[in-house]
């Protein structure tokens, strides 16, 4: 049995546990008491390993007090792995990981922060737990049976992480990466932005009709389900602003931020800060 459960910390952040079994792999626990209180509440859990898709306090917050109850390998980009507490595995990306049986492939997705990492495990998950804040656990029925992507900040529901320390050429690179992926694998990012992302998203696209309906699903989905992530990339690949810029809105977006229509990084860029000014 392989679950995948969303763990909802701080404000609006989310870690998840991989469980095979009584093992676990733990992605960016965000904050040191809850992801003590995830193991305490369930002591036939042991943790397998900790993977961090980048640096930042609100994914790594959880380490040290994980690895002195466990003592497990931590995985991260060697970029950032000076910021990692106890980051003892570090990655360039295109590795091929085995961690509890399970192929996991990192990539190398630099924009939001300077050594990003997207993490693929590429087997089919039984259940699909979702949990959002301040609400009871949902298992989504529709998301079995399909791998997932874990994005960190890289890539949002109907958004991107804003260029901390990247450029806009690194964020072409890595939205052209998530244009690629396969439109039945799941998106699994950390934060739950979508409400947000989508009225940014209509007002960039106001005539789209899959924007539109997605946006107007959201609140039906938000009572029912409590989360709008883990989601398909089909999704995102209809609905998310920064992957149109890419292919169908590209022309569009050349002509509203006046820059050349193939120069990306120049129109993903612009779609990047009219989105941290909206």
């Amino acid at each position: 049995m392989l679950t995948l459960l969303q763990i909802p910390m701080r404000q609006d952040n989310y870690s998840y546990a991989i469980i095979k079994n009584n093992d676990v792999i733990m992605i960016d626990p965000s904050e040191e008491a809850l992801s003590v209180a995830f193991f305490k509440e369930r002591p036939a859990l042991k943790l397998a390993a900790i993977i961090n898709t980048h640096s930042h306090p609100d994914h790594v917050g959880g380490n040290e007090a994980l690895w002195r109850m466990f003592s497990c390998p931590v995985f991260g980009p060697e970029a950032e792995s000076a910021r990692i507490p106890h980051c003892s595995n570090t990655l360039l990306g295109g590795e091929h990981l085995n961690i509890l049986g399970l192929n996991i492939y990192p990539h190398d997705v630099r924009a939001h922060t300077i050594g990003h990492m997207a993490f693929l495990v590429d087997h089919a998950f039984d259940e699909i737990i979702k949990h959002g804040h301040g609400r009871a656990p949902y298992t989504a029925n529709d998301l079995a049976g399909h791998p997932v992507m874990f994005v960190g900040d890289s890539l949002f529901a109907a958004g991107c992480g804003r260029l901390f320390e990247g450029t806009p050429q690194d964020l072409a690179k890595c939205l052209g990466f998530y244009a690629r992926q396969e439109p039945n694998t799941l998106m699994a990012c950390a934060h739950e932005y979508t409400a947000a992302n989508l009225k940014f998203a209509r007002a960039i696209f106001s005539d789209s009709s899959e924007i539109i309906m997605r946006d107007q699903e959201m609140k039906a989905l938000m009572e029912r389900e409590g989360a709008s992530v883990p989601c398909f990339f089909k999704d995102e690949h209809a609905t998310n602003p920064f992957l149109l810029a890419l292919d169908s809105g590209r022309d569009y977006l050349a002509h509203k931020y006046s820059v050349h229509v193939e120069d990306i990084p120049a129109i993903v860029g612009a779609l990047r800060l009219a989105k941290d000014k909206f």
